[in-house]
């Protein structure tokens, strides 16, 4: 009871001395069961009779105390087909999020909008990144690839010996509109793509960045506006590589590139292979950056010769560390960062051992939650199209915004808080055994 007594904290409240004495009064005797005697000791009342006087006026001037916060009548529902109307509509729209604008033009029930929600999320849509599913629920070999290397990733100590690199396409003009803050509503496990077919201008950027700083940026092949002049070799359409990936009985499952990794990692990373040529009857690889190219952006050669390199400016990042003769270099496993033994990925395999003290050679396949560097191109975009948006117009003035807003935002703090979630990331898909990581 000597708790209950003490006086309550009235100058807390913008509202006149009197006003609050009032209200805690009625609180204390119609909410917590006090007597008077005792809110009027808890509230500085004299008299007794003064709090029970405005504990009743206000109990019967109102709706009675006990039912204030309550809803009165049955909790809303929405039935599975106006969710799954509501959430089409809303995998139709441009921006994919929205929930009581896009009900707004359908015939929907009278209901709040936390509401709509629960109803979407009861019928099984999600707010989740585009292409957040990674295949791996039905893929155990894959899964337990992932667990045993974030296993052994615990004696490299990435979070302040490693660095993250991979490029990103932004696009934009015309009809492509992307969701600026990244996440989008999509039925749970199929969430939506980007679709960079509706980008008039796209801009291909190369990128790494370590706990103590940023790599510079590099503008390769498929950035609109730039020529550089590498060797383009025949794009091959998605029906003939899942029709030489059945007959090699390979997974047909899955986007282009998949497919393709697939056929690649069967040849052992050689474009020339006799199986690939006989049943695609030319080398599959597609347009974009090819392995000379990528070799260049690694050391700062050709085109990119005025830049340092992505592998030089990682090493200038740690060279004031004392990780100077032991940080890591990582890569995804994608074809033209790595084509195996052959003479194309020697070559890369060279560059990076010229450089770099480690490479991380066995980095799990597609696997964007365990990169960092994937979070910094989500930032990067939600960036361009929010803070930077009015800087840009077209493909030339994009690709100047971009530059503003890697210097500006993607600063050395930033970099440091970013791999202070790396072990987080290791530990929670050890926690799920090789799966996707909560959260990423």
């Amino acid at each position: 009871m000597a708790a209950k007594r003490r006086r309550l904290d009235m100058e807390s409240l913008a509202l006149e001395e009197s006003v609050q004495k009032r209200i805690a009064a009625s609180y204390l005797i119609n909410f917590q069961e006090f007597s008077p005697a005792e809110a009027a000791a808890a509230t500085g009342y004299t008299r007794a009779a003064d709090a029970a006087l405005w504990a009743e006026r206000l109990r019967s001037a109102c709706t009675p105390f006990k039912q204030w916060g309550k809803r009165r009548g049955p909790a809303p529902i929405m039935t599975e087909q106006d969710a799954d109307a509501l959430g089409e509509a809303l995998y139709d729209d441009p921006m994919g999020t929205g929930v009581g604008r896009v009900a707004s033009t359908l015939n929907m029930p009278d209901v709040s909008t936390s509401t709509l929600y629960r109803g979407l999320i009861a019928h099984d849509w999600l707010v989740q990144p585009p292409e957040a599913d990674l295949g791996l629920e039905n893929d155990a070999p894959r899964r337990q690839i992932r667990l045993e290397f974030c296993k052994r990733a615990a004696r490299r100590s990435l979070h302040v010996k490693g660095t993250f690199s991979d490029s990103k396409y932004f696009g934009g003009g015309g009809s492509f509109v992307p969701n600026p803050y990244g996440k989008k509503w999509g039925r749970k496990g199929m969430p939506r793509c980007i679709d960079l077919r509706k980008a008039a201008f796209k801009q291909h950027l190369y990128a790494a960045i370590t706990p103590y700083g940023a790599s510079d940026i590099y503008f390769a092949s498929g950035t609109t506006g730039i020529a550089h002049g590498y060797l383009k070799e025949r794009n091959v359409k998605k029906s003939a590589l899942k029709a030489a990936a059945q007959a090699l009985g390979l997974d047909v499952s899955g986007t282009k590139g998949s497919i393709m990794e697939r056929l690649m990692q069967y040849a052992g990373g050689d474009p020339d292979h006799p199986s690939l040529v006989a049943h695609l009857g030319s080398r599959p690889i597609r347009p974009g950056v090819g392995n000379e190219e990528y070799v260049d952006i690694l050391l700062g050669q050709g085109p990119y010769r005025g830049q340092k390199g992505l592998l030089r400016d990682c090493q200038d990042r740690f060279a004031a560390t004392r990780y100077a003769d032991s940080w890591w270099w990582q890569q995804d496993g994608a074809s033209v960062h790595t084509q195996g033994h052959t003479t194309r990925g020697k070559a890369t395999a060279e560059a990076i051992k010229s450089v770099a003290p480690n490479q991380t050679t066995d980095w799990p396949s597609r696997s964007p939650d365990l990169s960092l560097i994937e979070s910094t191109w989500a930032y990067a975009e939600r960036l361009l199209w929010t803070d930077y948006r009015e800087q840009w117009s077209d493909a030339a003035s994009m690709r100047e915004a971009l530059k503003k807003l890697w210097r500006e935002r993607i600063t050395p703090e930033y970099c440091k808080n970013l791999f202070g979630s790396w072990e987080a990331r290791r530990l929670g898909c050890i926690e799920v055994h090789g799966g996707k990581v909560k959260g990423r």
